[in-house]
């Protein structure tokens, strides 16, 4: 592994993570709006 940057590795697990959660919670809103 080259060029490894934990912190950046950590960033970008973060964002994936906030962007799966916003992903579920406007799918949960979505199914109580209805």
């Amino acid at each position: 592994m080259r060029n490894y940057d934990p912190e950046r590795e950590r960033k970008r697990l973060f964002i994936v993570l906030g962007l799966v959660i916003m992903f579920l919670a406007f799918g949960f809103l979505g199914t109580i709006g209805r």
